[in-house]
């Protein structure tokens, strides 16, 4: 019976086209499996090994394969179960000689008796050791990396930073990872571009997406491969670039941006313009505006202030105008509306409201005014320059006509504030400027030097405004610095009158009214006739006026008193001639108005 199950199934292994063999189990006097003896080869295994048949035949393994371990166990504790109940086993194995790889498959065929069939599996496990090695080196590149399903979408491959920043992700569609509302494949899930028309992977993809679980920015490269268990998928490299993004959106905004006010900017207006002169957006209007006296506020206060200015500006034009107008900062204190699609009527209402809201503000107690001009073009053929030219001239128009209006109302609120922190009242304005004209006028001055002295009483301590309250009212003793910062203020009053049209004339006297007789005084040193006539006036009334008037530092003296210590200044402080006139005014009665103070 054994012989013809031996010949049976010699028969069944030659019949099979894989290298195969066949071996019955030896087992010891308890039964237990000991060794087995290869009883059949087929041709292909002589092959394979490079073997004959009688070699191998009744040879036991431990004689053929003294060397040779099975993955998981000896090969005779593999085998044998395979031999004895009928369980089929798979093992790989390694084979030194031939220097591959091969999985063997053994199966009963009789008890005690087994099949092997060898399959090569060499190129498979070399694909797998490269993949381990790929897997190792993904997971330790510092970039979001992960593998998903051409067909289901499915993540199937996540490497450990990837994990980190977006979690463990296997096993979820590629979009639930990325965005939070979305429940299908987007664009870039079955971007075509990553196959070929063969269904073959076809080169790399580039594309950005915002991130809406984690709010940032990646770039993602994806390719399509064929991955480790022969499936195509997607690898994706995803970088994140939101810093970049961030700076990118900083330069986009601020190319098309002005940095004070956050308005639109000259270049953008530019571009703009282009784009809507088209006959759709028309009927097309502009609007140019212009701050009121930027230059007085810059040169009284500094640019801090005048910054406030503009940015007040900036906030009141895009309150007042339409949510499709497009506000532009021109430059400097000018702004520019454009007005696509807008009648007559809308833009007339538009500059109302500008105008109205723009005498609405106030900023730091100052009083707060623009200039508009506007133009309307109905017709394609309407040149463009012409059109911004005839909204520009019709604002400087407008300008002209409000200036004096404008200056008077901006001196009344310098003067309110000069008051408010310093001795410069309205009464002291008043007499000063009678004490000086009285003594313009016994010089026989013309009405051009009256005026101009009438107007020195009234702004020649207007560099004042630059110093803080505490300094101007302060009773004790100035320190080295205070006394300093207070012989400035002449320069800063010949700054601030030097940028009006309207004083400008008078700058020089402000610049001189403490200087001295004798060239000890402040700022420049000059002496005698050097120092302007005007000048020498108003320091003679104003130090009278002082005196009588008295301050919080000093109380006031009598006319007596007042007269003597001119006197006493004349030739060192005072021009000599000029204090003997003004004695001489008040010997007179020339000053009703002073006859009321203390004598």
């Amino acid at each position: 019976m054994q012989d013809k199950v031996e010949r049976d199934f010699s028969n069944i292994v030659e019949s099979i086209s894989e290298p195969a063999a066949l071996h019955k189990i030896i087992l010891d006097s308890r039964n237990f499996p000991v060794d087995y003896v290869c009883q059949e080869i087929n041709s292909a295994y002589e092959k394979l090994f490079n073997v004959k048949r009688n070699q191998v035949i009744n040879k036991k393994a431990s004689e053929l394969l003294p060397r040779l371990k099975a993955r998981g166990g000896s090969w005779l504790d593999t085998f044998a179960k395979a031999a004895l109940t009928e369980q089929k086993n798979q093992i790989e194995s390694y084979s030194s000689q031939l220097k591959r790889w091969f999985e063997i498959t053994a199966y009963q065929v009789h008890p005690g008796y087994f099949i092997t069939i060898y399959k090569d599996i060499n190129k498979f496990k070399q694909v797998q050791q490269a993949n381990r090695s790929l897997l190792s080196i993904l997971d330790n590149i510092d970039a979001l990396i992960y593998v998903a399903d051409l067909q289901s979408y499915e993540i199937i491959y996540m490497n450990q930073y990837g994990k980190k920043i977006w979690g463990d992700a296997e096993g979820k569609k590629c979009w639930q990872v990325i965005q939070k509302d979305q429940t299908g494949p987007c664009k870039f899930c079955t971007n075509g571009k990553l196959l070929d028309e063969n269904g073959e992977p076809a080169g790399t993809v580039k594309w950005e997406v915002f991130n809406t679980i984690n709010n940032r920015w990646y770039e993602c490269r994806d390719t399509a491969i064929h991955w480790i268990d022969g499936r195509l998928a997607r690898l994706e490299i995803a970088t994140d670039i939101t810093e970049r993004k961030e700076i990118e959106d900083r330069v986009r905004y601020y190319s098309f941006r002005d940095q004070l006010t956050g308005l639109y900017n000259r270049h953008y207006f530019e571009e703009e313009l282009k784009r809507l002169d088209t006959e759709r957006q028309l009927p097309l209007g502009v609007i140019v505006a212009d701050i009121n006296d930027l230059k007085l506020v810059n040169d009284i206060y500094g640019y801090a202030k005048g910054d406030k200015f503009i940015t007040g500006a900036a906030k009141m034009i895009k309150k007042s105008c339409r949510s499709e107008d497009i506000v532009t900062r021109w430059g400097g204190d000018e702004f520019v509306i454009l007005l696509p699609q807008v009648t007559s009527e809308e833009l007339q209402a538009v500059v109302e409201r500008l105008h109205r809201n723009s005498l609405e503000m106030q900023i730091n107690d100052l009083p707060f005014s623009m200039a508009f001009g506007t133009a309307l073009k109905s017709r394609p053929e309407q040149s463009m320059i012409e059109f911004l030219q005839t909204a520009e001239k019709q604002m400087r128009s407008n300008k002209n006509a409000e200036n004096k209006i404008v200056k008077a109302n901006l001196l009344k609120a310098l003067y309110k504030q000069l008051e408010q922190k310093s001795n410069e009242s309205v009464r002291h304005i008043k007499r000063l400027r009678s004490l000086s004209l009285t003594i313009g006028k016994g010089l026989n001055l013309s009405k051009e030097e009256l005026n101009k002295l009438s107007s020195l009483s009234v702004l020649h301590d207007i560099g004042l405004i630059q110093l803080v309250e505490d300094t101007l009212l302060k009773t004790d003793n100035l320190s080295v610095r205070e006394w300093s910062m207070i012989k400035e203020h002449p320069r800063e009053g010949w700054k601030i009158a030097r940028a009006t049209r309207d004083y400008a004339h008078i700058a020089e006297d402000i610049l001189s009214h403490h200087e001295w007789w004798d060239g000890s005084g402040y700022p420049r040193g000059l002496k005698g006739e050097e120092i302007p006539l005007l000048a020498r006036i108003i320091a003679i009334a104003d130090a009278y006026e002082v005196m009588t008037g008295g301050r919080p530092y000093k109380k006031a003296l009598s006319q007596k008193q007042a007269l003597r210590e001119l006197k006493k200044a004349a030739g060192t402080q005072f021009d000599p001639e000029l204090v003997k006139l003004f004695i001489k005014d008040i010997a007179e009665g020339k000053h009703p108005c002073l006859l009321s103070s203390n004598s």
